[in-house]
């Protein structure tokens, strides 16, 4: 007990925890560090399009995810939690390879130079369907582009089906990417496709034309 005792108090004097009443929560250094995790403009862009989201999760009643390319991976901007969870990697500022999952499949499609650097760097395997051989990605990237979505089955998570597609910036690529998840069999992609397209489109409208937008 007095270890702990002395352990929280280190945690206090850094800020990475706050104490409230005779409990604890996450403290103001933590955020900062969580903040980084972001490129440059990309809090902005997450402001933007923050009101897109919460009309997606309207109409799909599924956990919505907003998500940008970092790299070679996706970082999640904002979720959204539906009333039927289901467990899932995606979490506020963490990052995955963008070749297992929808958003990030869906923005490679529209990036020339990041399909480049996904397809020349290592495709980590997640489960049995993640595409981890880069001529399949290709030939994905490929049906991505003339389909204008991207569909996940269990490439990350064996259950969890995902559908995305991108919120496209001025320049011609994407900035963004929007998706509704739910478990594999029951999400209906068809339905959530159309739902996407238009919503998506009315957020790239709202995209400001005189300031440069993250893109990586």
């Amino acid at each position: 007990k007095a270890t702990a005792h002395r352990t929280l108090a280190l945690l206090e004097r850094n800020e990475v925890i706050e104490r409230v009443g005779t409990n604890y929560r996450l403290g103001t250094r933590l955020h900062e560090l969580g903040r980084t995790m972001y490129a440059p403009g990309q809090e902005e862009l997450r402001d933007l399009l923050i009101p897109f989201l919460t009309d997606l999760y309207s109409t799909a009643r599924e956990t919505v995810h907003l998500a940008a390319l970092y790299g070679t991976d996706v970082v999640y901007l904002a979720k959204l939690y539906g009333h039927r969870q289901l467990a899932s990697p995606s979490r506020i500022g963490h990052r995955i390879p963008a070749h297992c999952t929808a958003v990030g499949k869906v923005m490679l499609a529209y990036d020339p130079d990041a399909t480049e650097m996904a397809l020349a760097g290592p495709l980590r395997r997640y489960t049995d369907r993640t595409i981890a051989d880069p001529r399949a990605l290709a030939d994905e990237l490929a049906s991505i582009r003339r389909n204008g979505i991207a569909v996940e089955n269990g490439e990350v998570q064996p259950g969890l089906s995902c559908v995305a597609v991108p919120v496209i910036g001025p320049a011609g690529k994407p900035v963004a990417a929007l998706s509704v998840s739910g478990s594999t069999g029951r999400l209906d992609i068809r339905i959530h496709a159309a739902t996407l397209r238009h919503i998506a489109s009315a957020a790239a409208r709202a995209l400001p034309t005189g300031r440069r937008l993250p893109v990586h």
